[in-house]
């Protein structure tokens, strides 16, 4: 998992917060939430003394409320109070903050780790909350804007490999060191509502390519929706192409694999928006984790496969695992998502800011290929796919009109802690 480091709070109170690209909403623990009284330390991101802050105001008594896909939530209340990420301060009054004074367990334990999520904003449950009290709820990246910090709904995201220990988010800005060959813009697909709630590409092939033999494990008709997810690690993926993905790396009853394979020439390679579409391309070992203990049959050492398989289409995700290898710029102003195969281990930077307008710095084509998300019944979501067509754009140069917000850390443990900086690119 990834993580933002911002202050809450006056005087100022230190959070370490999940980066969430799935979510919208920003949530931390009260100092008193059983969670972070039972555990050594207190909840590991922090916990708000709401009473030790004077600039502290309740809003939404009792209106927050929020789950996951691990079936883990929190209930409490909105706040507001001063923020501050890097050198971007946002006044109390503009960001609308959950309070979790309870947190429930789901299939694993929530430890009231809190979170801060940059999607949509209709995704946001305090969107929903502050709408039926007439009052406005803007997610982290809508402040950036009406702070005036970036000029565009938008942020580029660089994880790095998992060995690496270093990524960034920048806020309202694209880093070309960090990628290499051409950054293609995909359109997000909306739901069945016509409305952009999550960060949904077209996934059109994935395969496997093993001593330079490359084998696809997908239908040439493939095209379906896929959610790119920072706050998830492993992927889940169409069912009969995981199935022959499991049967290719020897996968024993329990989905374990031998750990050996991570010394392998195996990469899995994953296609989007079509025959013409980009391509991203992942060292198998990216997505194995050794499984303390456990051994196969044969006595070697065993190791997960962050992998698993999804029977509705609605469920199809790419996490950490796959995102590694990815550079990928959000632009929600105009409802693209563009990637790149990602540069690992990069430590120069290049920061250009994404001005107002369509652009996006560095972006060479947007990919037209489109997906239709049918209307859910009792039985779930079914898609079809639609015909490719590729227009090229070449990214108009200008001045950048704002800056950009760069959020740069250090792992341990394989969770990335940041600390933020704002790059101010003036005309």
């Amino acid at each position: 998992m990834y993580w933002l480091d911002l202050t809450i709070g006056t005087p100022p109170q230190p959070f370490r917060l999940q980066l969430d690209t799935g979510s919208s909403d920003i949530w931390v623990p009260a100092s008193n939430t059983t969670a972070c009284k039972s555990q050594d330390g207190g909840c590991p991101g922090g916990s708000l003394d709401s009473q030790a802050s004077s600039t502290f105001e309740l809003t939404i008594p009792g209106a927050f409320q929020i789950a996951y896909g691990d079936n883990t939530s929190d209930t409490g209340d909105y706040f507001t109070d001063e923020v501050t990420i890097g050198e971007s301060k946002f006044p109390a009054g503009m960001l609308t903050i959950g309070l979790a004074t309870e947190v429930v367990d789901g299939i694993v334990t929530n430890d009231g780790h809190g979170l801060v999520g940059v999607g949509y904003q209709v995704l946001a449950s305090s969107f929903a909350a502050a709408s039926a009290v007439n009052m406005s709820a803007p997610t982290i990246v809508q402040a950036m804007v009406e702070n005036k910090d970036i000029a565009r709904q938008s942020y580029s995201l660089y994880l790095n490999d998992k060995e690496s220990g270093t990524g960034s988010v920048v806020f309202g800005g694209v880093d070309p060191t960090k990628y290499e060959g051409e950054l293609v813009a995909l359109p997000v697909i909306p739901n069945a509502d016509n409305v952009y709630d999550r960060f949904n590409v077209a996934l059109t092939g994935i395969a496997i390519i093993a001593n330079g033999t490359t084998n696809m494990v997908t239908p040439d008709d493939l095209a379906v929706p896929i959610l790119l997810d920072s706050g998830t690690v492993s992927q889940t993926l169409p069912s009969d192409s995981f199935s022959l993905i499991s049967t290719a790396f020897a996968a024993d009853e329990n989905g374990v694999v031998a750990c050996s394979l991570a010394q392998a020439d195996i990469s899995m390679v994953y296609f989007f928006g079509g025959k013409d579409g980009p391509k991203i391309t992942v060292p198998l070992s990216a997505m194995l984790e050794p499984v303390e203990g456990v051994k196969l049959a044969d006595g070697t050492p065993a190791c997960d496969l962050y992998a698993g398989a999804a029977s509705d289409p609605s469920d199809y995700i790419l996490g950490d695992s796959f995102m590694r290898s990815g550079y990928f710029v959000y632009d929600l102003d105009n409802n693209v998502v563009a990637i790149a195969q990602a540069k690992l281990n990069v430590t120069e930077e290049a920061i250009t800011a994404i001005p107002t307008g369509t652009d996006i710095p560095g972006c060479t084509s947007t990919n037209d290929f489109r997906v239709t998300v049918a209307a859910a019944t009792t039985t779930g979501g079914s898609h079809s796919g639609g015909t490719s067509q590729t227009t090229t754009t070449t990214a108009a140069s200008s001045s950048p009109t704002s800056g950009a917000v760069r959020s740069l850390g250090t792992t341990g443990l394989g969770l990335l802690t940041t600390s933020l900086i704002i790059a101010f690119s003036l005309l």
